[in-house]
């Protein structure tokens, strides 16, 4: 009997968390700043920053851009909790879009 008790808490425990991770990967947000690459650092790549905040896009590749340090772009981005940060400087998101801003 004890088993099963400990079965269905854990199973509850898990399908709570996964919809708490989907609930925040739905929330889509949008922000305009500056892409930085950070490349020399290990672990890490190009990161999106705004207002002293620091974003890590883990699939910057799969859009047709071709970044460079300090380009102003825009995204909209949702927050992924289901990847892990390797760079460990911001806070990692799901690119939803990505457009270079025309500088003056």
């Amino acid at each position: 009997m004890g088993k099963i008790v400990i079965i269905i808490l854990s199973a509850i425990a898990i399908f709570s968390c996964s919809a708490e991770d989907a609930e925040k990967e739905t929330a889509v947000l949008s922000e305009t700043g500056i892409l930085v690459d950070m490349s020399k650092f290990d672990g890490c790549g190009w990161v999106f920053k705004y207002d002293n905040i620091t974003l890590e896009p883990y699939n910057l590749s799969k859009f047709d851009i071709t970044p460079t340090d300090s380009m102003p772009v825009g995204i909209r981005y949702f927050l992924s909790a289901s990847q892990n940060s390797t760079c460990m400087i911001g806070t990692v998101i799901s690119l939803v879009e990505i457009w270079k801003i025309p500088e003056d």
